[in-house]
């Protein structure tokens, strides 16, 4: 009687759980601390963070809408990926590859707090973005590997295990920022007077890019994709001057979503 539940949902879900095993979750739970002020107190935050949570809610919604119209917009100038009605020529990815690269292993160690650099991870990579709020900050060290997975502005990041064919493509300010790839995701590096890095990670996340993933996931237990299997991608190739009609669409509606009323 002294504890409101949803007081207790909001600590919860804003503690810092450690990245354990399943059982050590539940001798944490056990043993964690929570600060309980009077009940009236806890109704009053709970109160406060509803209101929080419905204008969180709502914001997604728009966020959700203004994605939708990006996908009406492909479909509208270029018609359905999966039907290709105007016959645009449809090629393998690999034809237009400059470079391709994963990034590695064993970077826990140069994770810090105030960090001068970044580390994409793959939940940093959505909807052909790239969200740079929760990344985690790193002091990467000077050597061949850091150089390999660094990424330049305009590379194509795709998801290759878990959740395949996530796509985020590299803005100009996370490159000058500094930034490295883990192991979870390739880095394309695209001849971008042929095609723009953007208009292929909108195409990789229209159904027919979507089936591919899913055709060449190699594993039912483990999803994974290899180099070979990027390098078959196949994509449309409108002509440059629409997809540059595109893409000025799509940052025309990004700004929007910035833009609260």
């Amino acid at each position: 009687e002294n504890a409101n539940y949803k007081y207790l949902y909001y600590a919860l879900k804003n503690a810092k759980i450690p990245n354990t095993g399943y059982n050590r979750h539940f001798k944490w739970l056990k043993n964690i601390q929570i600060n309980y002020p009077a009940v009236e107190k806890q109704a009053e935050i709970v109160a406060i963070l509803d209101k929080v949570s419905s204008v969180i809610r709502k914001r997604e919604d728009e966020l959700s809408v203004l994605d939708d119209l990006i996908k009406a917009r492909f479909v509208e100038m270029f018609g359905d990926p999966i039907q290709n009605p105007k016959k645009y020529q449809i090629n393998q990815l690999s034809d237009y590859i400059i470079s391709l690269t994963s990034g590695s292993r064993g970077w826990a160690q140069y994770c810090v707090e105030d960090g001068n650099e970044w580390f994409i991870t793959i939940k940093n990579v959505k909807n052909c973005g790239i969200i740079t709020d929760s990344m985690q900050s790193i002091n990467a060290p000077d050597n061949a590997e850091a150089k390999r997975t660094k990424v330049k502005e305009g590379d194509l990041l795709i998801s290759i295990t878990a959740d395949l064919g996530r796509t985020g493509v590299v803005t100009k300010e996370i490159a000058e920022h500094g930034a490295y790839i883990n192991q979870h995701l390739s880095c394309v590096r695209i001849d971008r007077e042929v095609l723009n890095p953007l208009f292929v990670a909108h195409y990789m996340e229209t159904p027919a890019g979507k089936e591919q993933f899913m055709a060449k996931n190699q594993s039912a237990v483990k999803a994974g994709l290899n180099f070979n299997s990027i390098h078959s991608l196949r994509v449309m190739v409108p002509p440059m001057e629409e997809q540059t009609e595109f893409i000025d669409f799509v940052y025309q509606v990004d700004k929007s979503k910035f833009s609260f009323p």
